[in-house]
């Protein structure tokens, strides 16, 4: 059936209540793990309800019935001079997306975009990173866009079986599981080693855990939170949703490892993992890693998802690689220098990238020579 543009009402909300009501759990709307309506709801009383931030949701209703056909959550704010249009994110959302009706043409967000963008609240620019190709198994309509450009991240899913042992023979480095169990049998040698999936209230205390490990671990990068802002919602996430599941590797009943991720669905999603920094050599991180893929393909998941980030322990895993896009748009004079800018940077980070493999790949080779 051919629709046409004149069906679908356009609006931008930012009230509370109307926000609330666009991102609430409407099981008819397909959207990512990280737009989960439990997510959504713990971001905005947290990341987005920090000083300078600005919610606003962009909406395209189906005229006739009024139910929302797809749903845009973004921030708006400044940055050092530039007011910018973004996702629900600030560090914590590995996929972004829209919330999309399955009956809304992803096509039809092509013609309808130049009106949406039109009612949109004053800004310079429209940046919306870490976009999937695909939500709920159907074309993301973001990705039909103008203006869209591979993003420097990637998702790494892995499709699971029932079959544990087997996808892991036939899937995981053979080099890295042989290390594991070897790792793992020396651990069980000296005690008795346990594996447990925590979740409800029960898993705030090993979601700290986990956080402080990593804390401990990597003492200046953003992501241990070290103001507050992520772990704050992370215990939100914990406390009011249904989502969070913490795995926690034991020995003699002393946490050693463990990691923490989101089950929505059929999908869970790996969002961080750390370790007893007395437990360095024995890749305890991993083994908890290892131990929680069995768990999942026993309670039937059908993907664990790595996320994004280029660790080269997810590859052992065998992971597939899924590209990601980012959507930016010039809203002005200003946004368009910005945009100008930023893709200046993008190519000579590349570039840069590009020289440095060739000098390894020219070393090894040099090494390897006779």
């Amino acid at each position: 059936m051919v629709m046409s543009a004149d069906r679908w009402r356009i609006s931008v909300r930012w009230k509370p209540d109307e926000v609330a009501r666009l991102i609430g759990p409407d099981a008819g709307l397909r959207r990512t793990p990280f737009q989960d309506a439990g997510w959504l709801a713990a971001w905005r009383h947290s990341l987005g309800a920090e000083p300078g931030v600005e919610l606003v949701v962009a909406e395209i209703a189906d005229g006739t019935t009024g139910a929302p056909a797809f749903v845009l959550p973004l921030i708006r704010e400044t940055r050092r001079g530039i007011v910018r249009l973004s996702a629900w994110d600030r560090g914590v959302a590995d996929y972004n997306g829209p919330l999309v009706a399955p009956d809304f043409p992803p096509e039809m967000l092509r013609q309808l975009w130049p009106r949406l963008v039109a009612a949109l609240p004053a800004a310079d620019v429209l940046m919306f990173e870490k976009s999937p190709g695909r939500i709920g198994g159907a074309v993301n309509p973001l990705t039909l866009l103008d203006g869209l450009i591979p993003s420097i991240f990637s998702g790494h899913p892995l499709r699971l079986s029932p079959d544990y042992e087997r996808m892991a023979a036939e899937r995981f480095d053979g080099s890295t599981r042989r290390s594991l169990a070897k790792k793992r049998r020396k651990l069980q040698a000296k005690g008795r080693l346990e594996f447990r999936i925590e979740e409800g209230p029960a898993v705030l205390d090993g979601l700290v855990r986990v956080l402080e490990w990593r804390s401990r671990r990597f003492p200046t990068a953003a992501e241990t939170a070290a103001d507050g802002r992520a772990w704050a919602f992370y215990r939100r996430l914990a406390a009011e949703t249904g989502v969070v599941r913490v795995a926690t590797l034991t020995l003699d009943g002393v946490p050693i490892s463990g990691c923490f991720g989101t089950l929505v669905g059929t999908s869970f999603q790996l969002i961080a993992v750390g370790h007893e920094a007395r437990w360095d050599n024995w890749s305890a991180g991993l083994l908890a890693i290892e131990s929680s893929v069995a768990w999942a393909c026993g309670a039937g998941i059908e993907t664990y998802d790595f996320t994004v980030g280029e660790e080269p322990y997810k590859r052992t895993f065998g992971v597939e690689s899924m590209p990601l896009w980012e959507l930016r748009v010039p809203l002005g004079i200003k946004g368009r220098l910005v945009l100008l800018a930023l893709s200046l940077r993008t190519r000579l980070k590349r570039l840069r990238d590009e020289w440095r493999a060739r000098r390894q790949r020219r070393r090894a080779s040099e090494t390897a020579a006779p």
